[in-house]
């Protein structure tokens, strides 16, 4: 028997990778190691070969600061979020002291700088800067980090509810700098006198440093500007001095250990070094592989940490080389594209059994479990990425699929600028011994249309009769074998495309090969379909009975009649209901004739109420009901969306549309329903065919054509579920008529925007009209989502996942063999051991073996 209560106390636990690039680092004294910060934890590494030296993980939530203690540069300090002061014996890894600064619940630590208050003394203290939950301004306070207790100072500063970036001077000079916003203030520890200045031109600031050995303080902001202020705490006789070369925000900098220079990053991956007196003169480190996020420099002045988008740290010598590489999980920084930044997910490479996922741009990253290392990144692409600015989005090439073989690996990889025709690429790799990676072997252009939905070979581990799968957006699967090429200049195996099929024009979302790669699965629309993978002759489609895929075959709203009251209002009171409960109770437990007499008697009484249902018009729901209606469909998860719009519509429940969303929602039905808008792309489509050359323009035509066959049946589908949602949602006037205070409002009308829209076109009917010749709608199905084979033994059985059950078919018998209710977002499956682990949508873990579904 399973002790559940044991089961929902297993928790996923960490095991490896971290961002490096959050936080500025710390060089150790001497540069030999360096100290980055991540969430809760310090990560000691070499400079030298980039390994992990130790970690120090004794905090209990996320660190705000990181700094070497004043008179003692073997000893680590750090402050949580919630005031917890933590010292280490960085060397050792030991913990030296936990303190705490005693704040409240609710209040959070922004910084924790260090302070040299006292001189030489060996008491250090700290300026800190807290927000509470309640208020939104944020307050400071100097504290003794040897006794946690506050200590008072003269001065009446008041910071703003800005988040403050701040730098302290530690050495002869006795300054806080604070940053808010276009506003900084300058602060003098020592006399607790302050001064408050604007940034030129108003421009937030992004990032503030004190001056090594100069009291000066230097700035950067949002405009690429730099200015170092000095003699900052007159009013009358403050000097700045600018350095501007980067044209975006400045994300970095970082002063030389004599002071003399610094180096500075924006978002334009190039390091820039200056010279202090000298703004015009500069020298440059371009191509850093991505934007760099934070700079430090070592007190040898021998190597420079630069941190990358990319989550990699390169160590730069004073020669201006990187010298060594820190590298942990990598990923696409923001490209304002809105793109998923892992669309290939995560697959396993069979030969060395690595995690294959998406890395920098254009590139794939290979990362081993066993050392917990990322071994290197693999350019697919082979082009140059596309640098981001500050006023465009800007559209690279991105690896949506790959798939694993021992010995080969096939990527897709797709270019979509959402205005021209996307660009498809197909390429199959061979790993290569000798040089101990993947080699291209074909490139495929335009294998599908749109981009690509799946990539499967036929096994993981076989070499002879390999097959590669590959679905797009054009709902086709496409066959690919290796076969010798016909080319007379580059003799060998190529890989060329033997058969492919569609079902019906359904849409289909995923594909699966059996053990032996002899049969291939794939789910179009609900119909599981079964195919000879060789040459993809159907072989079964099996579709689940009625209600086993999720969808609700009738749906039937009744409503309690207000005006009449039950007979059995009488016998259902408090006292009779403990009584029926006692009476049923007993007849369980002993075989009484007296309790028999009396559930008789009630059963007559029941037999002789009549109950006739009667049909209820839309018009006759009252206010209430139809408030109750609309939150009881919202709360059941058995319906999909489509479910629920139709249910609104028969029921005469409207749904006012927000401000915000109400023009783009409009602009889209308009351009998709009315045939102005459609004739209107169609148009463009032409303009764009007209430019291309006479080579290009055969396809395009060709593809012009399916377009046109495709535009028949999308209005037949647009008629079916989007008139639906456009007679549900209410475009008026929220002033005119009373809406509802959970968002229903039981008037329909069109705003405006609809009615300008609709009167340009000539005996255009309107969308209520088109919405009245709908007649019986077809039955919804459930899209099939993931398809899996089984192995082994259960190598017969395949399961299947739509969006609200998982089904598992066998093929033996051609039946369906079970089914649980589950909404699976992902789903992995262990061929050895027949395990499936399913996360769901509400972002649980279900770990289940084919045998003990069935």
């Amino acid at each position: 028997m399973m002790d559940f209560d044991e089961l929902d106390k297993l928790k996923l636990q960490y095991l490896a990778g971290a961002n490096l690039v959050e936080h500025t680092p710390l060089f150790a004294p001497g540069g030999e190691f360096i100290f980055i910060r991540s969430k809760d934890v310090v990560r000691i590494y070499s400079t030298a070969t980039g390994e992990h030296v130790r970690k120090l993980a004794d905090a209990n939530c996320n660190l705000v600061s990181m700094e070497l203690e004043l008179r003692d540069s073997e000893t680590l300090v750090a402050c949580t979020s919630k005031g917890e002061v933590i010292r280490w014996f960085w060397r050792s890894g030991r913990l030296q002291e936990k303190l705490d600064l005693k704040l409240n619940t609710d209040q959070q630590v922004l910084s924790f700088n260090l302070i040299n208050l006292y001189g030489n003394s060996k008491t250090a203290c700290a300026f800190i800067t807290i927000r509470t939950a309640v208020e939104e301004k944020v307050q400071w306070r100097v504290v003794d980090t040897s006794s946690a207790k506050r200590l008072y100072v003269p001065c009446k500063l008041q910071l703003l509810p800005d988040v403050p970036l701040v730098a302290v001077h530690t050495n002869n000079f006795k300054n806080i700098a604070i940053a808010q916003g276009a506003y900084i203030y300058f602060l003098n520890y020592k006399t607790w006198a302050w001064k408050r200045f604007f940034n030129a031109h108003h421009v937030p600031i992004t990032v503030v440093r004190a001056h090594p050995f100069e009291e000066a303080i230097i700035t950067g902001d949002e405009t690429g500007k730099i200015f170092l202020w000095r003699e900052f705490m007159c009013q009358s006789t403050v000097k700045t001095t600018l350095y501007h070369w980067h044209h975006t925000a400045v994300s970095s900098i970082a002063f030389t250990p004599s002071g003399a220079g610094f180096y500075s990053s924006g978002h334009e991956s190039v390091l820039v070094y200056w010279n202090t007196q000298r703004p015009n003169l500069r020298n440059f480190l371009p191509r850093m592989g991505s934007v760099i996020c934070q700079l430090a420099a070592n007190e040898m002045n021998s190597q420079i940490a630069v941190c990358t988008a990319d989550n990699a740290v390169h160590f730069v010598g004073t020669d201006k080389k990187v010298t060594c590489t820190l590298q942990d999980f990598t990923y696409i920084e923001d490209d304002k594209t809105g793109q998923c930044k892992f669309p290939v997910g995560l697959r396993l490479n069979p030969r060395t059994n690595t995690l294959v996922l998406n890395g920098k741009h254009c590139h794939l990253q290979f990362y081993s479990v066993y050392t917990k290392n990322m071994l290197y990144n693999m350019d697919i692409v082979m082009q140059n990425a596309l640098s981001m600015e500050s006023d465009k989005v800007l559209y690279n090439i991105i690896v949506t699929k790959a798939a694993f073989n021992i010995d080969w690996m096939a990527t897709g990889e797709v270019f979509n600028d959402r205005e021209h025709l996307p660009e498809l690429r197909l390429k199959f790799w061979k790993y290569d011994e000798a040089a101990k990676n993947y080699v291209l072997n074909t490139n495929i252009e335009l294998p599908h249309e749109g981009g690509f939905k799946a990539i499967e070979f036929s096994s993981p581990n076989q070499m002879d009769n390999l097959l590669c799968a590959t679905v797009g957006e054009d709902n086709i699967i496409k066959i690919w074998s290796l076969e010798e090429t016909d080319n007379i200049y580059n003799k060998g195996k190529v890989w060329y495309c033997v058969a492919q099929t569609c079902y019906r024009n359904l849409p289909i979302e995923s594909i699966s090969f059996s053990q032996d790669g002899s049969v291939l699965a794939a789910g179009y629309g609900n119909t599981l379909c079964i195919y000879k993978a060789e040459n993809l002759k159907l072989k079964a489609a099996l579709t689940p009975p009625p209600g086993y895929d999720g969808v609700a075959p009738h749906i039937q709203v009744s409503l309690r009649r207000k005006d009449i009251e039950s007979p059995l209002k009488d016998e259902f009171t408090p006292e009779k209901q403990k009584r029926w409960l006692q009476l049923l109770n007993d007849f369980v437990e002993k075989y009484d004739e007296t309790l028999i007499k009396e559930l008789e008697k009630f059963a007559e009484k029941c037999e002789k109420i009549e109950f006739n249902p009667k049909e209820v018009s839309a018009e006759e729901i009252d206010e209430e009901t139809r408030r109750q209606l609309y939150n009881k469909i919202m709360d059941m998860h058995e319906l999909n969306f489509f479910h629920k719009v139709l249910l609104f519509q028969r029921l005469g429940i409207h749904v006012n549309v927000r401000p915000e969303g109400r023009a783009r929602l409009l602009a889209y039905l308009y351009d998709t329903i009315l045939p102005e808008g459609e004739q209107k792309c169609y148009r463009d489509m032409e303009n764009v065919l007209k430019r291309m050359s006479p080579r290009e323009r055969y396809r395009a035509k060709s593809r012009m054509h399916e377009y046109q066959n495709r535009l028949n049946k999308y209005d037949v589908e647009v008629q079916r579920k989007l008139l639906p949602l456009m007679e549900v949602l209410s475009f008026g006037d929220k002033s005119k008529g009373s809406t509802l205070t959970n968002g229903t409002s039981t008037h329909y009308d069109i705003s405006a925007a609809t009615r300008e829209k609709t009167t340009t076109t000539a005996k255009q009917p309107a969308a209520t009209d088109l919405v009245e010749e709908i007649g019986d709608l077809d039955p919804v199905r459930a899209q099939i989502s993931k398809v899996q084979f089984a192995a082994g033994e259960w190598a017969h059985l395949v399961i299947v996942c739509t969006e609200r059950r998982v089904l598992i078919f066998n093929l033996l018998t051609l039946r369906l063999h079970a089914a649980c209710k589950l909404s699976v977002e992902h789903l992995a499956f262990d061929p050895i051991s027949n395990l499936c682990a399913a996360f769901t949508k509400y972002n649980e873990c279900k770990l289940q073996l084919y045998n003990m579904i069935i």
